[in-house]
């Protein structure tokens, strides 16, 4: 009886089985998760920033740009226009204090820079910095 067993035991872990798992994802779910994230990219916050520079010269403000990027390569910088004024803005962060800190960072080489309060940050910008 118990060479039986053994063999038993040892044939069922010689043979192996083969499952086979299908997945059927629903067409409305996979809709409602596409949608669910373009709703929360589109989503804006309130964040503060520190404007590097403002004039009416834009190929200044690309220099400036190309200059800030070059030495701080880990933020973002973006300029905007609103006539007349061209304004280079770096960073997006959630506290005050945040901006402050790369305010006297980068006050050497640009020393007009200042804090700016944006309420039109993508969180998704938070991430970067």
């Amino acid at each position: 009886m118990k060479y039986i067993l053994v063999f038993a035991i040892g044939l069922m872990c010689w043979t192996t089985a083969e499952a086979q798992v299908s997945l059927v994802e629903d067409g409305s779910v996979m809709a409602m998760i596409h949608r669910h994230k373009e709703i929360n990219r589109s989503m804006t916050v309130s964040g503060w920033r520190v404007q590097i520079a403002a004039g009416t010269d834009r190929n200044a403000i690309m220099e400036t740009k190309s200059k800030f990027l070059t030495d701080y390569p880990e933020l973002d910088a973006e300029w905007t226009y609103k006539a007349p004024y061209y304004k280079l803005n770096a960073g997006a962060f959630r506290t005050k204090l945040e901006a402050t800190e790369l305010k006297h960072r980068i006050k050497e080489e640009f020393p007009n820079a200042y804090i700016i309060k944006d309420d039109k940050i993508k969180a998704n910008e938070f991430l970067r910095n």
